[in-house]
């Protein structure tokens, strides 16, 4: 009888649940939702950064000085630019094999320069850029020189706004396009005005 009613009042009590173990589970329980709530964040930043890295390519965001920079480097490109410009962003066009193109994006008075009205420079690869130049630039027509850098340099006079040039030693041909006729030749005649991007300090 004694073991039946020591029994009973075993299943009478309640089991113990200390308040220790309540909290380590909430502990638990929140430190989960934040290592869930810290990955997505991770990851929604790796995606925007893919997709503006993506965008960047292609010509369709305008970067700041140091931006253009490291993706260069970054993307292991060769293109070459007239160094920076004041109140100027930049994009970068590398969306065909061989080539990359850098357009100078202007902002003055509010106002934004537009495609054509900006300072473009495009960098082609070519095995023979440099002994083509010099072909191009003996073609009946154009216009030839070496700058002293040992550059060749050549254009056709009736296209002011558009100037071509290789560089010995160098497998990319060059071409300057800027609105202010003039500016295209003074940029490929001085020298160290056109540079790689990726070796600039």
């Amino acid at each position: 009888m004694e073991n039946v009613g020591e029994s009973k009042d075993l299943q009478g009590q309640k089991a113990p649940f200390s308040l220790n173990r309540k909290f380590a589970s909430f502990v638990i329980a929140i430190s989960v939702i934040g290592i869930l709530l810290s990955g997505t964040a991770i990851w929604k930043q790796k995606s925007d950064q893919m997709v503006w890295r993506k965008g960047a390519l292609i010509g369709k965001i305008a970067m700041s000085q140091n931006q253009l920079i490291s993706l260069v480097r970054e993307e292991k490109l060769t293109a070459f630019w007239a160094g920076p410009k004041a109140n100027t962003f930049y994009t970068l066009d590398a969306s065909s094999p061989n080539r990359t193109v850098i357009r100078y994006v202007t902002t003055v008075g509010g106002k934004t320069s537009i495609l054509g009205a900006s300072r473009q420079i495009a960098t082609y690869k070519s095995e023979k850029a440099y002994t083509d130049s010099i072909i191009a630039a003996t073609q009946a027509g154009n216009i030839g020189f070496r700058n002293s850098d040992g550059a060749v340099v050549f254009y056709a006079p009736n296209r002011l706004t558009n100037v071509y040039m290789a560089m010995p030693k160098l497998r990319y041909q060059i071409e300057i396009y800027d609105p202010i006729k003039g500016q295209a030749l003074s940029l490929a005649a001085i020298t160290g005005q056109i540079s790689e991007v990726s070796k600039w300090q």
